[in-house]
């Protein structure tokens, strides 16, 4: 009963790099810049709403835990 309930996670594909760049260029949009550990935190956000919300994994790479947080 369980497994008929589970959908199937999505894919887009997504590399890193693709989805780093988009995130600074929409903040030097409005003007504000984003460090690398803040980078690496909306990546994480990014693909956590992904898979909690969509049910989509958004970034081919997975994430690894550093003591300081996520890192891709």
């Amino acid at each position: 009963l369980m497994r008929e309930s589970r959908k199937k996670v999505r894919e887009l594909n997504v590399t890193p790099q693709v989805a780093s760049e988009y995130i600074i260029r929409k903040f030097e949009a409005l003007g504000d810049s984003v460090s690398n550990m803040k980078l690496q935190k909306i990546l994480y956000y990014v693909q956590g709403i992904g898979f909690g919300k969509y049910n989509v994994k958004v970034l081919n790479k997975p994430m690894i835990a550093w003591k300081l947080g996520p890192v891709i």
